[in-house]
């Protein structure tokens, strides 16, 4: 039996995320938001819909905010993998048994019944799960911001009353510490205060627990005028008179006396010593010296994540960070921004040191102001600079410090091993360094690299900046000025200082004269010269390619392409590690599978300005980049999962010998990364060299839904089959192959059935001409999946059986066993159910060890349907599990989500109405998403059966009559009559018989159309009806 924090640990008091193993999972804010309401619940307890949607999207939810939440909860449990994250309850939600929480542990530790020391341990667990303000990076809607404010209350409470108790148990160590920090967080929580005054006098420093009170005292005084509460001045009085040792809270006496005002502090002496007892160094408030918060910062979620994490490990050693990044990224923004939220953890002091646009290291400059910071007199402070080193390191060494270095140049090891000179050495502090580049070698800190940001959170920065209306008022024109502007956030910033100067200027014009560069200044002008010296850095053989780079129509390159345009692999790798380290390219992660470098916008506009290149080179390195993108994908051809489309022959001037054969996981990483460059090659070169641009189409087709959807390869196919307009054959050949996969595409990914059955057959007749058989047995297998889905039997058994007549010597069982699932289907539409598990079950026996997956995985599916059509549905259960099993492994979410709506059709079949209902909205989501017109009519009606089985009769009345409609416009005339079936029996139900009379002849019309017999009872060809009551046990 699972418990909770098995498998995923949600944390919310702090930055909420969810945790799976040590790895944060990569959640939405919403999502975020919605586990947080989730986990606030208390044991046994549930979230309704009703309270998420406030919480989620406070007094403006959207119009369909409680199917939002669904698809939220959809979405959270696709992102857990294999693991239930969150579970369905009568109510509403909660989290899974196997989910910990940190404030499922809070709760339970302060509301332990335990006493003296054990009350005191429990608090302390408690107060240390907090790491910060609770509830951070979620929308604050007013019913968030309660919640924050009740657990701060509640925490302050818990820290209040465990470190009373600390006090009077004499647990001392660390105390003074953790309520120095507590009171410069709260400077009027004068409980605090008394506190802290009690434990200094206890451990024998009496003068610092009186400047405590004479601080807090002025405090009261200046800033709200009140005297200091009798709580603070019992505890002065302590101080006053003697040692403390376990002292209470003393009682009010019925007239209180006045509060005892301070006593001047007298003078430090030249020669006081610090806890270290270095001479020279005088008693100094803790420095904290960091600027002021940036204002509207915006993302940076797992960057300052990371800086988090690396507080918290620096109790074992030292730890030292570098955020690296082009100028403008907001290096320094993030650095400040995350030392804030993590000072607390350093009590002795925050050290910040700019070294200014210039970015000069005067390490005896920086240790000197350092050392005054902590006390060291300016006289004290030794010449030499390995003095000044081990003078540094001494005072720190018992100390935890948080540094901050600001606006390095370059990390190279030599600039580190100079750093090390003023940063703390000792276990228990952290460095923050910011820099515009690092050097590879420098391996034992922490990097963090900053890309551009994400443009939803490039726009919420603008919008901060000059106004959301403005902003709202022309959407397009401001996602255009903010890819001019790199989506940096300086350069933003600095766009928006004139925009708010100029309410009548447009987003488009400017962004037009920001990336043509057109003379003149302009905003980025100061950024530009910033790129400029990094450029002028480099050799005249890095220039040229990256130049080269910027000059190709692609928006990112895979780390093997450079290798590929300079014909020299090691020179390639050379340039890939020179770009990194010098933050002129993003690396982009493409579904943790793959890495693509984009240039810079900022970098990519300066290569082509100021290191052109002409068009005859530029279009040499694109053709030679496509004939290298053409080799590897036909490589991969027989280890994708999807093979129905061919594989181009070779280049007529082709000798490459081709890749060895990789494994599906590379195969799959390489058409996810580099799908899209075949794309953009193939409509570069169209005009120079037809015969690659056709091959580069073909090659990708196979896996053209795994990059770009359906419309950008379509469009792109279309575009280069219209330009095929040569009597060669080869060209003949690319219109016809091109032809198929379209055909493929429209019936297999749209179910565009008409549109896929005219390319088909053109594609059949170009291909049985020009020889090629198997492919026009593929046209054929087209045919027959498109005629059966109109309801035309008699062209999918002849279509079947030319296809079967032209694969007698095909080795690869693909085709075959394409053919053997089509007939299946066809059997099982039209009830011959026998011989429709016969065909099935042999399709699966066909490509147990081979062929297309995509077929296996079809085949598995509809013998699925067929054997709970006959009632065994212990092997539907097992077949579908091993089905969406695959699916998932194979991330093929086109037909996982066939394979959802089976399993929520045998929900239905198996009484479990609402799991039905449930299971059936996810599939209509991503049927919607994707664009499957088919799947979704067909989910509705899965929906419809569950809601009538719970009684709720007008909707299931709705969604039949759209399911209707959307099948009708589909051509689906058997889908049609099942829709129309149900909803005569719901109309029935609602006392409607004269409607559900003519939705009767309706439906027997529409069977008789797909020559399919009109039937008065569908128990046979259905299952269980819209008027039984499923018994589980029975089945």
């Amino acid at each position: 039996m699972r418990t909770p924090g098995d498998c995923a640990r949600l944390r919310a008091l702090g930055h909420v995320e969810l945790l799976k193993g040590s790895t944060p999972l990569p959640l939405s804010q919403l999502e975020r938001s919605l586990l947080a309401r989730v986990a606030l619940c208390p044991p046994g307890g549930s979230a309704t819909t009703d309270s998420l949607v406030p919480w989620i999207w406070g007094d403006d939810p959207p119009s369909s905010a409680r199917n939002r939440v669904q698809a939220l909860v959809s979405g959270l449990r696709r992102k857990g993998g294999g693991l239930s994250l969150i579970e369905t309850t009568k109510t509403g939600y909660r989290l899974a048994d196997c989910v910990g929480s940190d404030y499922a542990e809070w709760r339970a530790l302060v509301d332990a019944e335990a006493s003296g020391a054990d009350r005191w341990v429990a608090l302390s667990t408690a107060t240390d799960l907090f790491d910060g303000p609770a509830l951070l990076n979620i929308p604050v809607t007013e019913d968030v911001h309660l919640a924050q404010e009740t657990l701060a209350g509640e925490r302050l409470a818990a820290l209040e009353e465990c470190n009373e108790l600390a006090l009077q148990l004499g647990e001392f160590r660390g105390l003074a510490t953790r309520l120095t920090s507590l009171v410069q967080d709260q400077p009027f929580h004068e409980t605090f205060a008394a506190q802290l005054m009690r434990v200094l006098a206890a451990t024998g420093r009496q003068e610092e627990a009186l400047r405590v009170y004479r601080d807090i005292y002025r405090r009261l005084d200046d800033e709200l005028g009140v005297q200091p509460s009798e709580v603070l001045r019992a505890a002065h009085e302590q101080v006053l008179n003697g040692p403390v040792t376990a002292p209470a809270r003393p009682a009010a006496p019925a007239t209180p006396p006045p509060a005892a005002a301070p006593e001047a502090e007298p003078a430090p002496a030249d020669t006081a010593a610090a806890p270290t007892g270095s001479a020279g160094v005088s008693q100094l408030p803790v420095p904290r010296t960091l600027p002021r918060d940036p204002s509207h910062f915006v993302g940076r979620d797992a960057e300052t994540n990371q800086i988090r994490l690396a507080a918290a490990s620096a109790t074992d050693e030292a730890v030292v960070v570098a955020v690296t990044g082009l100028t403008g990224v907001g290096k320094t923004a993030l650095a400040i921004r995350a030392a804030r939220q993590v000072q607390e953890r350093f009590p002795d002091g925050t050290l910040y040191a700019d070294l200014g646009s210039n970015g000069t290291l005067d390490t005896a400059n920086i240790l000197g102001s350092f050392l005054r910071l902590l006390g060291v007199r300016t006289r004290a402070i030794p010449e030499d600079a390995a003095a000044r080193t081990g003078l540094f390191r001494s005072i720190l060494e018992t100390r935890r410090v948080l540094t901050v270095i600001d606006n390095l140049p370059v990390v190279t090891p030599d600039v580190a091993e100079s750093l090390e000179q003023v940063l703390p050495a000792s276990a228990g502090s952290l460095a923050i360094v910011t820099a515009r580049g690092m050097d590879p070698e420098v391996a034992d800190w922490t990097s963090i690299r900053l890309r551009s940001l994400q443009i939803d959170d490039a726009r919420t920065l603008l919008a901060a900046l000059i106004g959301e209306e403005r902003v709202a008022a022309d959407p397009d024109g401001a996602t255009a000025l903010l890819n001019a502007t790199g989506r940096l956030p300086l350069a933003i910033r600095l766009v928006a200082g004139r925009l708010s100067h100029r309410p009548d200027r447009r987003f488009a014009p400017m962004a037009e004269r920001l990336c043509s560069n057109s003379g003149g200044r302009d905003a980025l002008d100061g950024l530009r010269k910033s790129v400029q010296l990094v450029w002028e850095r480099l050799t005249e053989d890095d220039q040229h390619a990256i130049a080269l780079l910027a000059h190709l129509p692609l928006t990112g390159v895979s780390g093997w392409m450079p290798g590929a345009i300079l014909h020299d692999e090691d020179a390639g790798d050379d340039l890939v590690e020179m770009l990194l380290a010098t933050n002129l390219v993003e690396p982009v992660e493409r579904d943790n599978e793959c890495t693509i470098y984009r240039l810079h916008d900022l970098v990519a506009q300066f290569a082509r300005t100021h290191h052109p290149i002409d068009d005859a080179e530029t279009a040499a390195a694109t053709k030679d980049l496509g004939r290298e993108l053409l080799r590897r994908a036909c490589s991969f051809h027989d280890s994708f999962h999807r093979r129905f489309v061919p594989a181009p022959p070779p280049m007529p001037d082709d000798d490459a010998a081709p890749l060895p054969t990789a494994d599906v996981a590379v195969t799959r990483a390489f058409f996810r990364a580099d799908g899209r460059a075949m794309l953009a090659v193939a409509e570069a070169v169209l005009d120079s060299t037809p015969e690659l641009s056709w091959r580069l189409l073909v090659a990708a087709a196979n896996a053209q839904h795994t990059f770009a959807g359906h419309s950008g390869w379509l469009d792109v196919a279309s575009q280069v089959r219209t330009q095929l307009d040569s009597a060669s054959t080869d060209q003949q050949l690319g219109r016809a192959l091109l032809q198929l996969a379209e055909a493929w595409h429209r019936q297999d990914l749209r179910s565009q059935s008409r549109e896929a059955l005219r390319a088909a057959g053109s594609a059949r007749k170009a291909l049985t001409l020009l020889g090629a058989n198997h492919a026009a047995a593929a046209a054929d297998i087209v045919t027959a999946q498109a005629a059966l889905s109109l309801g035309r039997r008699s062209l999918v058994e002849a279509a079947l059986e030319r296809a079967e007549g032209l694969l007698h010597d095909a080795a690869d069982p693909t085709y075959a066993g394409w053919a053997s699932t089509v007939r299946g289907v066809m059997l099982n539409d039209y009830d011959e159910l026998g011989s429709a598990e016969h065909e099935l079950m042999r399709t699966r026996e066909l490509l147990a060890d081979g062929g297309d997956r995509i077929a296996y995985a079809t085949a598995t599916i509809e013998l699925a349907r067929v054997t709970w059509r006959q009632h065994h549905l212990g092997s539907v259960n097992v077949l579908l599990t091993e089905v969406i099993t695959l699916l998932q492994e194979l991330d093929e979410q086109h037909l996982l989500s066939y394979a959802l709506d089976a399993r929520s059709e045998m929900s239905y079949q198996l009484g479990r109405d609402e799991d039905a209902l449930h299971e059936a909205e996810v599939v209509w989501r991503r049927a919607s998403d994707a664009q499957d017109l088919f799947l979704a009519a067909r989910a509705r009606r899965t929906k419809a059966r569950a809601l009538a089985a719970l009684g709720r009769l007008a909707e299931a009345e709705q969604e039949l009559r759209e399911s209707i409609e959307e099948c009708t416009a589909l051509d689906r005339p058997l889908s049609v009559a099942a829709a129309m079936h149900d909803l005569s029996v719901v109309l029935s139900k609602q006392g409607e018989h004269a409607a559900a009379a003519e939705f009767r002849r309706q439906e027997r019309a529409a069977r008789a159309s797909a020559d399919l017999a009109a039937r008065e009872e569908f128990t046979e060809a259905f299952g269980r009806e819209l008027d039984d009551t499923a018994d589980p046990a029975t089945v």
